[in-house]
């Protein structure tokens, strides 16, 4: 019996559905883009796992990034020359990936699925989309989605506490800092041992404009805070 058989049978049948399987087949779905299976089959598997699946949908996304940063890596470094019909593809395939990972999110979340649910490193979806730079991503699950643990720290020994924001500027994925700075991220929160999100930056041009992002935010809120000066770099 196929996949689609097996669908199938667990819709007819009276008997209840064993969750694992359940999970095998919607991964499956999420890979091959069969809406109407995944929306039968995830009635079947328990809420926690449900929120595990986003990170499955998010899989794309990872995919398209990872081939936009070896494109780009490798014109910094001279590997390839520059090839804008590659550029426009990447590009083309980055906006799909999005479109489709935001069409399953959608049915998980409507079912119950949580962006705040952790995984065994303590680390949330948000965690997830600052390592990788889906920018857009953030802000769809702020603003389309509500999504309000943007200060949430992760819990894993082997991310020392930090936010994502502080991830976003450890992976130097600025478009992403930025974002959750426009979103109202705490750029001034510190880690249990004390880095700033900023701090992650020194040493790095794009350190200065992480800096003025947060200055004009405080501007157009009117805060009274004062930011560190950006490290001068070094000639």
């Amino acid at each position: 019996m196929d996949n689609e058989e097996t669908t199938a049978a667990f819709i007819r049948s009276a008997e209840p559905v064993s969750a694992q399987q359940a999970i095998e087949l919607a991964r499956k779905y999420i890979r091959d883009k069969e809406v109407e299976p995944f929306r039968e089959i995830i009635k079947h598997i328990p809420q926690d796992n449900l929120s595990a699946l986003l990170a499955v949908a998010f899989k794309r996304i990872e995919a398209a990034q990872e081939h936009t940063h070896n494109y780009y890596s490798g014109l910094v470094h001279g590997r390839i020359a520059r090839d804008k019909n590659m550029e426009q593809s990447l590009y083309a395939k980055r906006e799909s990936a999005f479109v489709k990972f935001k069409f399953f999110a959608d049915i998980l979340i409507d079912a119950g699925a949580q962006i705040g649910w952790r995984n065994h490193k303590g680390e949330n979806f948000m965690h997830r989309c600052a390592r990788w730079n889906a920018h857009d991503v953030i802000k769809w699950a702020v603003v389309e989605k509500k999504f309000t643990g943007i200060d949430d720290l992760v819990t894993g020994d082997s991310h020392r506490g930090y936010t994502a924001l502080h991830i976003a500027c450890g992976e130097k994925s600025i478009d992403s800092a930025l974002e959750l700075v426009r979103l109202g991220a705490d750029f001034k929160i510190l880690t249990p041992g004390g880095k700033e999100p900023g701090e992650l930056l020194k040493g790095d041009h794009l350190q200065d404009e992480f800096y003025d992002a947060c200055h004009k935010m405080i501007i157009a809120e009117n805060a009274d805070q004062k930011l560190p000066e950006p490290v001068p770099q070094s000639l």
